[in-house]
């Protein structure tokens, strides 16, 4: 089954051609804002370093289908429920790395 990206489940903007990315990334928006509102000064600069921090995220806990994982796992478990058409959403938890065994 190939996407349209075009084609969102929430986002129909005809001006957007991403409209399903930003439908997928929008159960993972909590992660960004939260690190984000306990870490960053309202003043910051987006630097560097706060790049990195911020694409760090990735790897941070979630949990997926009742399991831990990584947010980039949680991502793709999305993606491919959706392609099952049974979205596998996730819980937000408390920001830590997650540990790979």
């Amino acid at each position: 089954m190939a996407f349209q990206p075009f084609l969102g489940l929430h986002h129909d903007s005809e001006l957007n051609q991403f409209n399903l990315a930003d439908d997928l990334m929008e159960p993972f928006r909590p992660v960004a804002d939260l690190y984000v509102a306990a870490n960053v000064a309202e003043d910051a600069a987006l630097t560097p370093i706060l790049k990195g921090k911020l694409v760090n995220l990735l790897n941070a806990d979630i949990l997926s289908g009742g399991q831990h994982h990584s947010v980039a796992y949680a991502m793709e478990r999305l993606v491919q429920g959706l392609r099952g058409q049974a979205l596998l959403l996730p819980k937000l938890l408390e920001y830590k790395q997650h540990s790979y065994e």
